[in-house]
């Protein structure tokens, strides 16, 4: 690896050997075996100074495979170490005053938050799986972008979802660059923002719930999704809301 500015940059080859064994063991659905050898490279890299974007890379590896292997108690507390790490880089970030970085789409961080929320929701901890949900969405879009798309969609009052499908492909065909934008992840925003819908309308928040829902059909009418790959289910006030679609 490259030592530099107090840290390695990079991670070392042997701690990199762990990491690609483990990959392919988590992939063969070996997941005990995946996870020791992640472990191993966890106190490797949590006993030497690395960078906080290595160490959360491999604290993601380890956290997604204990969701994958359906240990969820594991999982979260994964993912609760991955999230202290982003805290500790925007707090790094945020005390040097002449950084400042463009914003960019952070999937993992999405991940992580989104299943953080996925856990607190199920068992009704609606709070913090508000915040986790909005800490996930932030991860992928500024709220002044996805403010933006939402009344830009609401200025096309687009009629998409009452089965207009042509008027929706002319929205894209007038909004490319928001096509373009939303290519990438448009799908995994869509799934949060109706996930948060139904928190609210689990909370009886209807009007909340609502306002969400709008911003998840805004979402899915710019990146062509007719529905989320889910059966639709529940209805209010006109409004088709689909069950949870984790990520």
């Amino acid at each position: 690896g490259i030592y530099k500015y107090g840290y390695f940059e990079r991670i070392p080859s042997h701690v990199s050997a762990l990491v690609l064994e483990a990959v392919k063991a988590k992939h063969d659905g070996e997941f005990r075996k995946a996870e020791t050898l992640l472990i191993r490279a966890k106190n490797v890299i949590d006993t030497s100074p690395f960078s906080e974007n290595s160490k959360f890379k491999i604290y993601m590896l380890l956290a997604n495979c204990y969701y994958d292997a359906g240990d969820n108690l594991k999982a979260e507390n994964g993912y609760s170490e991955a999230v202290e790490l982003l805290k500790n880089k925007s707090k790094d970030i945020s005390q040097s005053v002449l950084n400042t970085p463009k914003f960019e789409p952070n999937r993992d961080a999405f991940v992580a938050y989104s299943r953080l929320a996925e856990f607190a929701h199920n068992r009704q901890d609606y709070n913090k799986a508000e915040t986790f949900y909005l800490k996930s969405l932030s991860a992928l879009i500024q709220p002044s972008r996805l403010s933006q798309i939402y009344t830009l969609w609401k200025t096309e009052n687009v009629e998409s979802y009452n089965g207009n499908l042509d008027e929706s492909e002319i929205v894209r065909e007038r909004h490319p660059e928001i096509v373009k934008e939303l290519l990438l992840y448009g799908k995994d925003l869509a799934g949060v923002l109706n996930n948060l819908a139904l928190l609210y309308l689990e909370r009886n928040d209807v009007e909340e719930s609502k306002a969400i829902l709008e911003r998840c059909f805004a979402v899915m009418t710019f990146s062509g999704l007719q529905d989320l790959n889910i059966e639709w289910a529940e209805n209010i006030d006109g409004f088709e809301l689909a069950p949870k679609a984790w990520s």
